[in-house]
């Protein structure tokens, strides 16, 4: 994906690499063809998800339908192979020993099979929290690294830093800012009465702010003690279950583009443009336009290095292509 655009001076990280690196990897995890795995990265591609409330007529123009159609139909051939009748033939298939193969032949603790529909639902939902919530996480660390030329350098020095950048930047801007819940019985919850039935709204981002737990909250300190006391994946049995490759996803990320963005030990991550103070959006804090850009390598001629200048453009998600700088 680097070599896509390390040619061409310029990216959109959310769009050209965040997007389509999470696509990519589940397909993999999945063991989705080659024509599927393009395929699906082209679906998904600057997709926006689908606003709470969508009609039906736009929940029907989400990419995922159209995935769901192919996933549904790769799972259905991985079923009927592993049919004892078909198995001998199950070369004519395409079937593979891999995680769709294994949804298609799973079974409920009483020997039942769930649904062609429902295990279709849940490979195509491994996209769509896979994806916007990694992309989120990239974005986010790179504000950071964009930002903080000392924290940069000292990733670049050590990148066995990296996890704990990570960790930190997930408790003060975690992809998942906030979410909803009923109360199923009475109760009370920091003095405040809370009634059966009420809607409530929790943020993790709040909890990971949390003085008592947290010295200076707002600030981002790389070396911070007991990062992971942080709540950005949950917490016992509600943590998520595609944190470990979220975070590997984007460790991975971080070594490899810094690696190949710079060298000498330069940092070459510099943000162009002022950040607003007081918006927020979902995703990231963002320019006044809902959208934060970063120049990577504007001033190498300055400095006299050979090295080819890459603009970085990280926005937020809203609907169309941000314009360079």
């Amino acid at each position: 994906l680097i070599d896509e655009f390390a040619g061409a001076g310029k990216v959109d990280l959310v769009l050209s690499y965040g997007g389509p690196y999470a696509t990519l990897v589940i397909s993999d995890l999945l063991g989705l063809p080659d024509d599927v795995r393009n395929r699906f990265r082209r679906l998904l591609e600057g997709a926006v998800p689908v606003r709470m409330g969508a009609t039906h007529e736009e929940m029907m123009k989400n990419p995922l339908v159209d995935l769901g159609k192919d996933l549904f139909k790769l799972i259905v051939k991985r079923r009927i192979a592993a049919h004892p009748v078909v198995r001998p033939f199950a070369g004519l298939f395409g079937a593979r020993q891999d995680i769709l193969a294994e949804l298609a032949q799973a079974r409920f603790p009483d020997g039942g099979k769930p649904s062609l529909v429902d295990i279709t639902a849940l490979s195509a939902f491994l996209f769509a929290a896979g994806q916007d919530t990694t992309n989120r996480l990239l974005a986010a660390c790179f504000k950071v690294i964009a930002t903080r030329p000392d924290v940069q350098q000292a990733l670049r020095d050590d990148p066995s830093r990296i996890p704990n950048f990570i960790e930190e930047a997930l408790r003060l801007d975690g992809a998942v800012k906030s979410g909803g819940r009923i109360c199923r019985k009475s109760t009370a919850l920091g003095g405040v009465p809370i009634k059966a039935g009420t809607v409530m709204m929790y943020s993790p981002l709040a909890a990971n702010r949390d003085p008592r737990r947290f010295e200076n909250p707002d600030e981002f300190i790389l070396d911070r003690p007991k990062i992971k006391e942080h709540v950005a994946f949950g917490r016992g049995a509600h943590t998520c279950i595609g944190a470990p490759l979220a975070r590997r996803e984007v460790a991975v990320s971080i070594e490899h583009l810094l690696a190949r963005m710079g060298n000498r030990g330069f940092p070459v991550v510099a943000l162009s443009g002022e950040l607003s103070q007081t918006e927020r959006t979902h995703a990231l804090q963002a320019l006044r336009d809902g959208r934060a850009r970063v120049c990577i390598a504007t001033d190498v001629a300055a400095r006299g290095i050979d090295l080819p200048g890459l603009e970085l453009v990280i926005h937020a998600d809203l609907p169309g292509s941000p314009e360079t700088l």
